[in-house]
Order: structure tokens, then sequence, then C-alpha cells
């Protein structure tokens, strides 16, 4: 049988440097660990944890700094033109008002 972490468990695994928060926003957008809910709790296998661990390892070698799976952003950093394509502009806002 697996072990099961739940999000308290996994951040005190990560010393506190990953907050269930942030584990919550990596669930969102299915980025970190795969994740399973039973009966509304939320919980890790070890294994996927592990595979996590080890695919993040491989990444920060490859790329420092980058969460595995996640794009870079460092090369736009400071430029206006990043700041402006991260900006989410609602249709309503482009037009002219009266």
């Amino acid at each position: 049988m697996s072990t099961l972490l739940s999000p308290a468990a996994l951040s005190r695994r990560y010393g506190g440097a990953v907050t269930e928060k942030t584990l919550a926003n990596w669930r969102w957008k299915r980025t970190g660990p795969k994740a399973i809910k039973i009966g509304g709790a939320v919980f890790y296998h070890l294994e996927d944890v592990e595979k996590y661990e080890a695919r993040a390892r491989k990444e920060s070698a490859r790329r420092p700094g980058v969460s595995p799976g996640r794009k870079s952003t460092r090369s736009l950093r400071g430029s206006k033109d990043a700041e402006a394509s991260l900006r989410r502009v609602s249709p309503r806002s482009k037009k002219k008002r009266k």
C-alpha cells in the first residue's frame, strides 16, 4: 500500500518553503506532484512526490531557477514588452470611453 501525504505534510517535507496555498495553485495549474481527492480531502502518493522531485532535480540541472513543466520568463524580465504581454486586458478596456 502506498503512503499518502496531506498538503500540510508535504509542505513540512519541503521545510515550509512550499506552502499549502502554493500546492493548491499547483493543483489548479496541473503542475507539481500529482494529487488525488478522497472524500473531498487532498492527498499525494509518496511515489508521485518522489517522481516529481526527481524530475525537478533534472530540470533544475538543465535550467536553474525554473520549476519542472514551466516556461522560463528570465529573458523577458524587466522589459516593457514582457510586462505588457503578462497583463490581461479586457475587451472593454480597449474601447474608448466618451
